[in-house]
């Protein structure tokens, strides 16, 4: 995600929710390296009972949007457009996408699509933005402060 995706384009408009928490007997907030999502644009949230992947396992319209184990969402992206509000329930899915890994192609594809529009200054509906829940991308460790 850093290297393919955030290195590569640079533009401000771009806000990504990072959401971790424990899914595999392998992760730990503790072992991430604080450094792998180490960009201005994203900001990171531990969610260690896992509320939001189960929140969103639960939303009608959502609930076949990611990958669902033990009823939680979790490796999954979720990329809104700049016209989204969250207000019951997050609005204007544009794309969607699991294993994060596995699905990165079509992550990079859709979200250079959703920056094509408008600039926020031109535009008064605000950034796009993604959000991304899992705790680890392939073999790399993510990290997991509360909030950068």
């Amino acid at each position: 995600m850093q290297n393919e995706i955030l290195e590569k384009d640079a533009n401000p408009d771009l806000v990504v929710y990072a959401v971790w928490f424990n899914m595999l007997a392998s992760d730990s907030r503790e072992a991430w390296p604080d450094e792998l999502l180490d960009d201005p644009r994203v900001v990171e949230l531990w969610d260690e009972p896992r509320v939001l992947g189960r929140w969103l396992a639960a939303q009608p319209g959502f609930e076949d949007k990611g990958l669902v184990g033990g009823g939680v969402m979790w490796d999954t992206f979720l990329l809104f457009g700049r016209e989204a509000r969250w207000q019951t329930t997050p609005t204007h899915l544009v794309s969607w996408g699991y294993t994060i890994v596995g699905a990165r192609e079509r992550l990079k594809t859709d979200l250079a699509s959703a920056l094509a529009g408008p600039t926020r200054k031109q535009s008064r509906l605000g950034s796009p933005w993604a959000i991304g829940a899992r705790a680890s991308f392939g073999s790399a460790k993510e990290p997991g402060p509360d909030q950068r």
